[in-house]
């Protein structure tokens, strides 16, 4: 509440320095025209440069102000939608097991989890797996943060793989396409990256969910249903999509 009260009176300040920055243009624009009225014209010419270049300058930094003000206001509105979804989330009861369609998304998540752990051939993964937080995977007492070298790469595209079938099967998907980036061979053998890729193709001709993958080192021979798009620009290490200057 203190931030955004800070934020409210910052926004009104803004206000204000517009209001005082307009009132200085209209100032000036009087005092052009009494000029022009009362002087000689060597007066006048010097005057009105001299009050044109100051009109120019605080037209720009009205310009720059009122920018500033919107985007205050954009700020605070979005520091507002955070708070409301913040006290919808601790509005949520404690024990969220109890919630009939969130017990079924996990079921599903967790289902799906273990058989892409299986088909990346994963190795010494607990699949005892439970969720903190909803959904952040605890597979027996390891956490994807704590899961090191193959073992994490695999658990990780195995993950992202569970949520977005999760979510094509529960049809809570608002995209249609998911990009992956292709692991190093050092840290998932090719002959395991091609089942990875079959799999999801399986599922991509099932749903007509398009997978996009940016690979180096791995190299794909689809089918007709596949397009490989080949960078045309030299890099310093390999080609590019766009050229540098």
């Amino acid at each position: 509440e203190r931030s955004l009260k800070l934020d409210s009176d910052r926004h009104d300040a803004i206000e204000q320095e517009i209001k005082h920055t307009s009132k200085t243009i209209e100032d000036l624009n009087t005092m052009r025209t009494n000029i022009i009225e009362e002087e000689d014209i060597s007066s006048v010419i010097d005057a009105i440069s001299e009050i044109t270049s100051m009109l120019f300058q605080l037209q720009l930094e009205k310009n720059e102000l009122n920018k500033i003000a919107l985007l205050e206001a954009k700020y605070v509105e979005m520091l507002n939608k955070r708070e409301h979804a913040l006290d919808e989330l601790d509005g949520l009861d404690k024990n969220r097991q109890t919630i009939p369609r969130l017990a079924k998304i996990k079921t599903t998540l967790r289902d799906k989890f273990i058989f892409w752990l299986k088909v990346l051939k994963t190795p010494n993964i607990d699949f005892n797996i439970t969720f903190e937080n909803d959904f952040s995977p605890i597979m027996g007492y390891e956490t994807l943060e704590q899961l090191k070298g193959s073992t994490k790469s695999r658990a990780i595209l195995a993950y992202r793989s569970a949520l977005i079938e999760s979510m094509i099967e529960l049809n809570c998907k608002s995209f249609m396409f998911a990009i992956f980036d292709t692991p190093k061979q050092h840290e998932i053998h090719h002959e395991d990256i091609d089942n990875f890729i079959m799999a999801l193709k399986k599922l991509s001709k099932k749903h007509n969910f398009q997978f996009i993958f940016s690979s180096t080192e791995y190299k794909y021979n689809g089918d007709d249903d596949d397009i490989i798009l080949t960078p045309k620009y030299p890099g310093e290490q390999h080609d590019m999509f766009l050229r540098r200057y």
